[in-house]
């Protein structure tokens, strides 16, 4: 009977120990993960913010200065681009007032008369002249032969005139012809000047067009990048403890801050090759 209660009484003594050890194994244990994983956790954390906020401000720093030069290579573009119109413009204006000054019809007749009426005008003085010097000269003649001798003369000289008037009715009309065909291979090359001015013009509109589309791609491509960098930091701001405790996954806080640095490097090698 002695036996059998001591027996029980060491087992039951026995099993009690076992329990305060192992609540005091456990206890010991959870105070070295508090003073082990605590600092460390917080190590990380504050490891990862000080990264993210440094690669912010240098990311936001780009993305700053390449809009500010986006901006004024645009703003040079649209003034390049008023420059060219303008001139454009008055070359079109010039062309239209050539264009305006058509060939001017010539009425060979009306100039033909023209000339012999300011011949005839000249001549009729000079051989009224004559006239009144011969006779003084030569009172013998008189009646029908005086006649005679005024209308020869009348005939030679109007044969004079309109030979007079012929002759330079010919040259003003060579040189109006040769003129006008001047002012035709003037209009020819002006307008060959001009359309290969507009493909010029256009092909310069187009590759400022590309040019302007390639600036806006980059920089939306800047800003998006932007926007998830700050959407990144955010929640890591406001769930820090969240995301580097996800002992779940099996990534510890060394691991997540390394990730981190690394995804930061590869965002601004990316910049820099833009």
């Amino acid at each position: 009977m002695v036996e059998v209660s001591s027996t029980g009484a060491a087992e039951s003594i026995k099993r009690s120990l076992e329990a305060e050890l192992r609540d005091a194994r456990d206890e010991i244990q959870r105070e070295i993960v508090s003073d082990v994983e605590g600092p460390m956790r917080q190590y990380a954390r504050q490891l990862v913010l000080e990264l993210t906020a440094q690669k912010n401000s240098q990311l936001e720093a780009r993305v700053q200065r390449a809009l500010i030069n986006t901006q004024a290579d645009v703003n040079f573009q649209c003034q390049r681009q008023a420059d060219a119109t303008s001139i454009s413009q008055e070359k079109l204006q010039r062309h239209i007032s050539q264009i305006r000054s058509e060939t001017i019809p010539v009425d060979e007749t009306a100039i033909k008369a023209l000339i012999q009426a300011v011949l005839r005008s000249e001549v009729d003085k000079k051989s009224k002249l004559e006239q009144e010097t011969q006779c003084s000269e030569n009172p013998t003649i008189s009646g029908p032969d005086r006649v005679d001798f005024t209308a020869q003369i009348n005939a030679t000289i109007e044969r004079s005139i309109q030979a007079a008037a012929n002759t330079i009715g010919n040259a003003i009309k060579i040189g109006i012809r040769d003129l006008n065909a001047m002012k035709d291979r003037y209009r020819e090359r002006q307008k060959l000047f001009d359309d290969a001015q507009i493909e010029d013009d256009e092909d310069e509109d187009k590759m400022s067009t590309e040019k302007f589309r390639l600036q806006q791609r980059i920089q939306d491509a800047w800003k998006r990048t932007y926007i998830d960098v700050r959407r990144g930091s955010t929640v890591l701001n406001a769930a820090g403890n969240v995301l580097l405790g996800e002992d779940a996954h099996g990534e510890n806080s060394e691991e997540i801050a390394v990730s981190r640095t690394r995804t930061c490097a590869h965002e601004e090698e990316a910049i820099d090759l833009q």
